[in-house]
C-alpha cells in the first residue's frame, strides 16, 4: 500500500437505535454421487451430442470390462479349488506314508515309534475330518 493509512476491520455500523445490524448468510450445499462403470445418463447424452456413436462405444467398453472381470474371477476360483485339492492330495500322501511306516515299525517290533507315528497321523486325519464337518455346519 502506498502512502496511506492501513485500514483495520471496522465494527458493524449501528442503526438509529445504536444496535449493530446482524448479517445473515445462507449457504446451500447440494451433493450428488454416481457409482458404476457407466457415466450418468445426462453425460452419456452430452457425449453422444458431441461425438455420434460415443454412447455405444461406452456401453461396449463397459460390457468388455465386465466380461474381463468375470473371466478373472473364474480363474481365481479355479486356482483356489486347484490349490485346495493339491493340499488334500499331499495331506493324504503324507498320512498314508506315516501309517505305512508306523505299520512297518510295529511289524518289526518297534512299539513306541509305531504308536507315536500311527497315533499322530491317525489323530491328525480324524481332527481334520471333524474340523471340516464343524466349519461346514457353521456356513
Amino acid at each position: 500500500m502506498s502512502g496511506g493509512k492501513r485500514r483495520r476491520n471496522q465494527p458493524a455500523k449501528a442503526n438509529q437505535q445504536g444496535n449493530a445490524q446482524p448479517s445473515l448468510t445462507q449457504v446451500t450445499r447440494v451433493e450428488s454421487s454416481w457409482s458404476g462403470p457407466l457415466p450418468r445418463p445426462e453425460q452419456v447424452e452430452h457425449f453422444e451430442a458431441i461425438l455420434p456413436g460415443a454412447a455405444q462405444r461406452i456401453f461396449d467398453m463397459a460390457e468388455r470390462e465386465q466380461g474381463n472381470r468375470i473371466t478373472v474371477e473364474n480363474q481365481q476360483v479355479s486356482e483356489a479349488i486347484s490349490f485346495a485339492k493339491r493340499g488334500q492330495y499331499m495331506g493324504f500322501g503324507l498320512a498314508a506314508a506315516c501309517i505305512a511306516a508306523g505299520t512297518y515299525l510295529a511289524a518289526i517290533g518297534q512299539t513306541w515309534p509305531a504308536v507315536v507315528l500311527l497315533g499322530g497321523s491317525l489323530g491328525t486325519v480324524v481332527a481334520a475330518f471333524f474340523r471340516s464337518k464343524a466349519t461346514g455346519k457353521a456356513e
